[in-house]
């Protein structure tokens, strides 16, 4: 896992299909709010909370990157927008 944005984080699962991927976004999502960590300044929730969004694929040689980023950004503000 590693910082992608500002608040983003990226977590590149390699040999993970879809099943899996969501198991490991589901445990993380509960992992954070078993912490509890206090939000104060939050309307949402009073603790912190996360959205996360799943993307799975193979690799295909020349295909850049940057559109898998682009599909995991599209859930993870989709993920955001449900979760309010």
């Amino acid at each position: 896992m590693s910082r992608y944005g500002g608040e983003e984080f990226a977590c590149i699962l390699p040999e993970t299909g879809l099943a899996g991927a969501k198991a490991v976004a589901e445990q993380i999502r509960q992992e954070v709010l078993r912490l509890a960590v206090p939000h104060r300044r939050s309307q949402v929730a009073e603790v912190v909370t996360v959205s996360l969004g799943v993307v799975t694929a193979r690799c295909v040689q020349g295909e850049p990157a940057v559109y898998l980023m682009a599909l995991a950004d599209q859930q993870l503000y989709a993920a955001k927008i449900e979760g309010r």
